[in-house]
């Protein structure tokens, strides 16, 4: 079998699960689940639990989850995903404050993790309890779907942990154990740098931008056959760009899918631009979409609106937070309508003010107001907004203001504080020289940056 038949059978496959399978498929494994319980076969029940709550949320499932953590827990722990070091934590955590001591008054810190499978370095190597007695703890997810032994392992661990739950369904989960999780609407997505994504003066040159990667999960042939049908329905001059990266698949395929529908002079391809030249394509644009049936937070889109571009996303998509893709950034629609809705985009762009929405709602710093309120209300802190720093995801988290601060040793030694067997006598002594150190440094990094 060739390369180009690969991907289309590929993406056929994800057509017909997504459309017809996947719910069927999910209330299967929750009836099975709940048999297999009922007969003893625990371990096995649990694990077609988990799989049919990823799949699509379902009571059934949920009930032998629910069993599970009261009677098995362990079977939780059995899967937590190992192997994950140091310095991959180090890199993808990011402390948005530190914890202030004075005689009158102690803060807790916030601590964000980012990536699930990060989460796992704190369950098998930190001692998490301790830990939040000094930090309030942020989880952002790498993949919708939450009904993952990396989330639910945190179940009982600890209180009052804020997790970024941009798809409805996993807030639903999430919401099942509110004694552990604050599930927040906000997502990656909403963390986007805005200094790198603004409007610019250019000419509009492409009528519509995807941008993606090659894997067919991203249903990069969805769009090129949406632009071939737009083109043989009496639109020849339709002008679309799609840009990928390499992830997923072989870049001469992508063109060679491009050129086998007949649409080359309809769409431009661009593999692996950076952040500067997305902005400069989407400015060039005057739509962006999003095609895939399920994604995490996607940045994407949200970097459209900043760039004052509205958006196209499909209403069968999970993962996305529908209720950003509104009357001010864009189009929810059903799959089949795709193609009109690009027509009526390019011609009616102007009518929406995607970038005023975001920057009051998703902005990075509107996120971070969100998060402060959220543990202020939900937690009963104390917090100021001015005390935390705000993050962005560029693409990995770094600190909005001084983006270029090198943060991974200074969170080596701060799980070394709070590693699983370490004596606590001093940690507190600890804990103020490293948020001295951290200041010292950061300060130091804004003046050398200017």
């Amino acid at each position: 079998m060739g390369a180009s038949h690969k991907y289309f059978f590929k993406y056929v496959i994800n057509e017909i699960w997504f459309i017809y399978v996947n719910n069927i498929i999910s209330n299967a494994m929750a009836v099975l689940a709940s048999f297999l319980w009922m007969i003893g076969i625990k371990r096995a029940a649990f694990g077609l639990s988990l799989r049919s709550l990823r799949y699509n949320f379902n009571s059934p499932s949920l009930s032998v989850l629910k069993k599970v953590l009261a009677k098995e827990k362990s079977f939780i722990r059995e899967k937590i995903t190992s192997g994950v070091q140091i310095g991959e934590a180090s890199d993808r955590t990011i402390i948005l404050k530190w914890p202030s001591f004075n005689e009158t008054r102690f803060s807790k810190g916030i601590l964000l993790i980012k990536f699930t499978r990060t989460f796992s370095y704190y369950l098998k190597n930190i001692d998490i309890s301790k830990l939040s007695e000094y930090f309030h703890i942020v989880l952002e997810p790498s993949w919708s779907g939450y009904a993952d032994p990396d989330i639910l392992g945190w179940i009982g661990v600890s209180k009052n942990i804020v997790i970024e739950s941009s798809e409805q369904q996993d807030r639903i989960l999430m919401n099942c154990f509110a004694d552990t999780f604050i599930p927040v609407r906000f997502g990656s997505g909403c963390w986007v740098p805005q200094e790198d994504f603004k409007p610019q003066v250019i000419e509009k040159v492409f009528d519509s931008i995807y941008i993606a990667n090659n894997n067919p999960i991203k249903r990069v042939y969805r769009y090129i056959t949406a632009i071939k049908n737009i083109v043989e329905g009496g639109a020849p001059e339709y002008r679309a760009c799609l840009v990928c990266s390499s992830w997923g698949g072989d870049d001469e395929l992508v063109k060679a899918l491009i050129k086998k529908s007949g649409v080359e002079k309809n769409i431009i391809l661009k593999f692996s631009l950076p952040r500067t030249e997305v902005a400069k394509y989407l400015n060039m644009s005057r739509c962006n979409i999003l095609l895939s049936y399920k994604e995490g937070s996607n940045r994407s889109l949200f970097e459209s609106m900043f760039c004052d571009i509205p958006v196209i996303c499909i209403s069968e998509n999970i993962g996305v937070d529908k209720s950003c893709i509104n009357e001010f950034t864009g189009l929810l629609i059903p799959d089949e309508n795709l193609e009109e809705s690009l027509l009526w985009m390019a011609s009616h762009y102007q009518k929406f003010s995607a970038k005023d929405w975001a920057e009051k709602n998703i902005s990075p710093a509107a996120t971070k107001e969100n998060l402060v309120e959220v543990i202020n209300r939900r937690i009963g802190d104390n917090l100021n907004y001015d005390m935390v720093h705000t993050k962005v995801n560029a693409p990995e988290a770094c600190y909005m203001d001084n983006v270029n601060f090198k943060f991974r040793h200074l969170n080596e030694e701060l799980f070394s504080i709070f590693k699983i067997g370490t004596d606590t006598v001093n940690l507190t002594q600890n804990l103020q020289v490293l948020t001295k150190k951290f200041n010292d440094e950061f300060n130091r990094s804004l003046i050398e940056k200017h």
